[in-house]
């Protein structure tokens, strides 16, 4: 029996070419292997990655240097708290600073200077933990798409209906699934936080019409795909019938990002502004210090505000 076209989804081959005429392809097509995605959330180091390499740095620095700078204005005060041999020191001023982490300091502090660096401190603590928590907690509770590992297949097992493909996955049957781009997609609307694309894909000719070999009317239809496909209608299409569910997220094997630098630089620029200033006028105002004429004893008061005289030589 003879037909003058064929509607479906039918890939453009070189093989197939010979003996039929293919129009414009329609969609796009291609071999991609699907595969079960597992949890990062049994990884043993993975507290350190809410904060990125850079983050964890320069927030010891900022400790380190906060720590000095508690010591070095407390020990000027003669704080009791912090005496001692210059080792008990810097111990009793990084365990100041770090249990400022969990708000649980108990060493008193008497400099004026110390309660300013302190207080900006404990509101970058704040800021910190608060972002920590947040992004370890989605770390924890968002899947990571990450793919097993698939093993050499020995054999090719052919799963008719796509709604099988769990029930295959979940019974060991198979490891990997083969399926067309297209296919894949509608696959993965449904599924998208359980399974995930590994490998290459395969790029295939596309999805075109078929009419017989040398008919004009595949000109034509060619001709209104191109149109189609300039003014943008058929990426519409293609959108409205195989775009991502909302519930899956446009890129579900990226996962959670470490905090970075560019988002708390600002923060860190107001503790070391603080700090520096700080230590900038407790040396400007050791330099300025006077004393009051009240704080004076009255006799010396008194021989103060006496005036001087002055003994001149004559000339004869």
């Amino acid at each position: 029996m003879n037909f003058d076209a064929v509607v479906g989804d039918d890939t453009v081959l070189a093989n197939r070419s010979l003996y039929v005429e293919f129009t414009q392809p329609f969609a796009e097509s291609g071999l991609t292997m699907l595969v079960p995605v597992k949890s990062e959330a049994h990884k043993a180091w993975m507290f350190f990655k809410p904060l990125s390499l850079e983050m964890w740095v320069v927030t010891y620095a900022i400790l380190c240097c906060t720590m000095f700078v508690v010591w070095f204005f407390e020990h000027q005060t003669k704080n009791p708290e912090f005496e001692g041999p210059w080792k008990d020191q810097l111990a009793t001023s990084l365990w100041f600073i770090f249990f400022s982490l969990f708000y649980s300091h108990r060493e008193k502090i008497q400099s004026t200077y110390t309660k300013v660096v302190v207080v900006v401190w404990l509101f970058v603590v704040m800021v910190l933990t608060s972002s920590y928590t947040a992004s370890l907690s989605s770390m924890l509770t968002v899947q990571k798409l990450e793919p097993k590992r698939v093993l050499r297949l020995n054999n090719i097992k052919s799963v008719v209906n796509p709604h099988d493909y769990p029930k295959e996955f979940n019974s060991g049957s198979i490891t990997a699934a083969f399926l067309e781009l297209p296919y894949e997609k509608v696959f993965r609307q449904e599924y998208c936080d359980r399974y995930t694309l590994t490998g290459p894909t395969y790029r295939f000719g596309g999805f075109g019409f078929v009419f017989q070999k040398g008919s004009p009317i595949a000109a034509d239809v060619s001709e209104a795909i191109l149109i189609m496909s300039e003014d943008g209608r058929l990426k519409e299409i293609v959108k409205k019938w195989l775009s991502p569910s909302k519930n899956c997220s446009s890129d579900t094997t990226k996962g959670t990002d470490s905090l970075s630098l560019k988002s708390f630089w600002g923060l860190y620029l107001i503790s070391v502004v603080t700090s520096t200033g700080a230590y900038t006028l407790s040396q400007g105002s050791a330099k300025w210090e006077f004393v009051s004429p009240s704080e004076l004893a009255p006799e010396a008061f008194l021989e103060a505000l006496r005036p001087t005289q002055l003994e001149i030589p004559l000339r004869n």
